[in-house]
């Protein structure tokens, strides 16, 4: 900890290395937070992002270990070779090229290679494939230098300089030409010549059949998709944002006081519902989308997923982690955002899994395809928190080797709980001195900041809802009498299997229920499920839920929500209240969306027909008047991507392809 504080006291320079693209984003937040003189060790796969690296305004170190594919024989079609594989592939050489362009300050590192020699080899590909000979030289000089904070004394031979130089018989970017001495200040090394094996430099190009190690290595100069100033865009983000968009004679279910009205238009001006009524007059540059015979809903709402997240849903180190948030690990590129918008999903909350007696800090995002994670977050969302009871906190299904964190049992789960709250009130507490203290005496004093407490006074005091992994109805209980003790409610109890056998109880809390409809027996604890569960809740005045807690689910949520007419003798459009206002109430977002009303924000599904029937496609879905998926649109896109898998794996076998060999 000292070290890093004088870090920060001294302005010094924080290096992070990335294991995921999307790391950028978390370092670029740590770096605004406390003003840090930092550079990011990139992944190579930053150049998706180099308009946000440009705003954030920190240098990069990027690798020039470009990657491989691996053979093609056996399967000379490429049908396993995933087209996200491919693209990086052909256009990672490129990258330093586009950081170039773009006006971003970088150095390059072998970080990454097998072979040491291997580096100028590489070096010569990203030239090759437009980096300049200028910007490559300041990649290895000056801008290292720079980023190190030396350079008024490295990086160029000039008076007065360090004497840090080599003698080479060529220019140093060829890798034919040889390095024959180093000088570190007064000292010259010389270097010894690599074994005379015809290639002493790695530079041979073969194709795929006569590849030593099998291996189809990073393409040179051959022509391709990535030969373009920018990278391409992967048709990710909206397909279409006009302005206005009449929606014309469909049948609206509103999920809303209005009901559903047949034959009506909806009127969306600047992403927001403007009007909902019958023979709507359009306006000129106004789009009108003929919605006859179909059907229209509000975006559907996951109200409890982890699927668009980078790594493992858990921080399981130990039982309180009411610091973490998921919001730091959102996978902004995941594909199961494009699956989900496909299948009507608008929003979806994103929770910290449930190893946990207290997990971390929940998310809700609007699945705006193409947007960075920072730009999927439900601004006007509450930050929740996620905590859980039962098998997984009490560890009772992770093996005899992992039994070792407190608590063991359900009554030390209670009291778990209960110690932390009462950490969190004295922390409370303690801050509250120190700033009377600071103020009467107008003496500034240290305090001392514990980001876990500090996510626990805002549960205590009411700011921060509690969204709660349960099944049991002894669990349940006794939680919403210790949420009581400190004058809290709970927000949300997920899952809650066995909350049909205290409804009343439920309601009098005030506890929202997001459940399944049919999961259950998959661990002793869900074994009193029932599918009338529901039901029961809501004859009993609970606000009740459904929800995926999977990213296949979450593609059929419509499906789940029409279980529910037979499983609890409700109406259609009750049925799809459990997946659109009802998530929103329980989530705190329900006066900007969740229903199809004047003034909220313009989510929603054109479906082919009645949304909880099997028959049922989603045909557009729209996120603020901005249209992100579209039945046609997707066949265009599958036609594409099968003529770029062709391409590239055509390119792939190419002669010209230079291979990597493993010396």
């Amino acid at each position: 900890m000292q070290i890093i504080g004088n870090q920060l006291a001294h302005n010094g320079l924080f290096l992070f290395q990335a294991d995921h693209q999307l790391d950028l984003f978390r370092f670029a937040s740590l770096v605004d937070e406390f003003s840090l003189r930092a550079c990011l060790i990139a992944t190579g796969h930053e150049y998706k992002w180099l308009k946000e690296i440009k705003e954030f305004g920190f240098p990069l170190v990027l690798p020039l270990s470009f990657p491989e594919l691996g053979s093609l024989e056996e399967d000379p079609e490429g049908l396993e070779v995933p087209i996200a594989t491919l693209r990086h592939w052909d256009r990672a050489p490129s990258g330093p090229f586009w950081f170039e362009q773009a006006g971003i300050s970088f150095a390059l590192t072998s970080r990454g290679l097998e072979n040491i020699n291997q580096f100028r080899k590489m070096l010569g590909i990203a030239l090759d494939r437009g980096l300049s000979p200028k910007a490559a030289r300041a990649a290895l000089t000056t801008v290292p230098a720079s980023i190190l904070g030396c350079g008024d004394r490295l990086g160029s031979v000039e008076s007065g300089r360090i004497a840090h130089f080599i003698i080479s018989d060529g220019d140093p970017l060829v890798p034919a030409t040889q390095i024959e001495s180093l000088w570190l200040e007064t000292r010259m090394y010389y270097l010894e010549k690599p074994k005379d094996d015809g290639d002493p430099d790695n530079t041979k190009t073969v194709n795929n059949n006569g590849n030593e190690n099998n291996k189809i290595g990073p393409r040179s100069n051959v022509s391709s998709f990535a030969d373009k100033p920018q990278p391409p865009a992967d048709n990710r983000g909206p397909i279409i944002q006009p302005e206005k968009i009449l929606i014309k004679n469909g049948m609206i279910w509103t999920c809303g006081p209005e009901g559903i009205i047949d034959n009506s238009d909806l009127l969306i001006e600047n992403g927001v519902i403007k009007r909902v009524g019958i023979e709507l007059e359009a306006s000129p540059n106004t789009l009108i989308v003929d919605a006859s015979g179909k059907h229209i809903t509000p975006g559907l709402i996951d109200k409890h997923s982890h699927a668009y997240l980078t790594g493992p849903v858990n921080e399981s180190t130990f039982s309180s982690t009411a610091e973490v948030r998921i919001s730091d690990v959102i996978d902004s590129e995941s594909r199961n955002i494009y699956l989900h918008l496909a299948s009507g999903v608008t929003s979806s909350n994103l929770l910290h899994g449930s190893a946990n007696t207290i997990g971390g800090q929940t998310a809700v995002v609007k699945l705006r395809w193409g947007e960075p994670p920072q730009g999927l977050l439900f601004k006007e969302a509450p930050i929740c928190i996620k905590f859980a009871l039962g098998e997984n906190v009490k560890q009772s299904n992770w093996g005899d080797n992992y039994k070792k964190r407190f608590p063991q049992t359900r009554m030390g789960v209670e009291q778990f709980i209960r110690e932390r709250f009462i950490a969190a009130r004295n922390y409370q507490a303690q801050q509250t001195r120190i700033e009377q203290q600071k103020n009467k005496r107008n003496v500034a004093r240290p305090v001392r900041r514990d980001l876990e407490l500090e996510a626990l006074v805002q549960v205590i005091s009411g700011e921060m809802p509690i969204q709660c992994h349960g099944y049991r109805v002894d669990e349940m209980l006794m939680l919403m009498k210790l949420a009581e003790e400190y004058g809290i409610t709970i927000q949300s109890f997920e899952h809650g299997l066995e909350g049909y056998k205290i409804a009343k109880e439920l309601a009098e809390h005030g506890v929202g229920m997001a459940i399944f409809t049919d999961w259950w027996a998959y661990k002793f604890e869900v074994y009193d499920a029932i599918p009338y569960n529901g039901r029961l809740l809501w004859e009993n005045g609970v606000l009740v839920a459904l929800k995926s807690d999977s990213s296949e689910l979450a593609r059929r949520l419509n499906h789940e929500a029409a279980k529910m007419v037979k499983y609890g003798e409700i109406s259609d459009e009750q049925a799809l209240q459990l997946v659109t206002i009802n998530p929103a109430k329980m989530l705190g977002i329900d006066t900007w969306t969740g229903s199809i009303e004047v003034g909220k924000q313009a989510d929603i599904v054109i479906w082919n027909d009645n949304p909880l029937s099997m028959k049922a496609r989603c045909e557009q879905t729209w996120i603020e008047g901005k249209k992100y998926f579209d039945v046609n649109h997707d066949e265009l896109l599958r036609q594409r991507l099968v003529a770029e898998h062709a391409a590239l794996i055509k390119l792939a076998q190419s002669p010209d392809v230079t291979a990597s060999q493993d010396q």
